[in-house]
């Protein structure tokens, strides 16, 4: 990769946090998303949902079906809920910006740096076919893998400085 290219691939990166679930939690990470998706999720102003779903054939995670995009009255906890079985990620494109310490206080931020929606795999260890697509539907994006541990907060370029 030239100079122009790395910098140019920089300028494009995402942020993103990386949130494990703390020794000390008293309850498994897919509790603490039901909680946020019932108490919280209204007034997050999302934008979009997508479900990554493991594909073992190809070693990528796969849309089986376009994002849903939609007003916060349309999405019901349990839309996220049942999406989380087996190997999978779902995204919840979201307008604004949530303060993760705050609405996970049970998790803690283990890494956090720069995210190229191409080369999604350093992140989430397997492709994510399409998360650049998805990610232009909002500035942020919650990414709950399948247990709810981890969670990744991911800001697009414009709002991450």
């Amino acid at each position: 990769m030239t100079p122009e290219q790395e910098m140019q691939a920089r300028e494009e990166a995402w942020t993103y946090q990386e949130w494990d679930l703390s020794a000390d939690s008293q309850h498994p990470g897919w509790s603490a998303v039901g909680r946020f998706l019932k108490t919280t999720l209204s007034s997050t102003r999302p934008a979009a949902l997508a479900r990554f779903e493991f594909d073992r054939r190809t070693g990528t995670y796969q849309q089986p079906q376009p994002p849903v995009v939609a007003a916060s009255e349309d999405f019901q906890p349990s839309d996220i809920l049942d999406g989380l079985r087996g190997d999978t990620f779902m995204v919840l494109i979201l307008h604004t910006p949530l303060e993760m310490k705050d609405v996970f206080p049970e998790y803690v931020l283990c890494t956090e740096g720069s995210l190229v929606p191409s080369k999604s795999e350093r992140v989430f260890h397997a492709p994510l076919i399409g998360l650049e697509e998805t990610l232009k539907l909002g500035r942020h994006a919650l990414v709950v893998s399948h247990d709810g541990d981890p969670l990744y907060w991911i800001s697009s370029p414009s709002t991450a400085r």
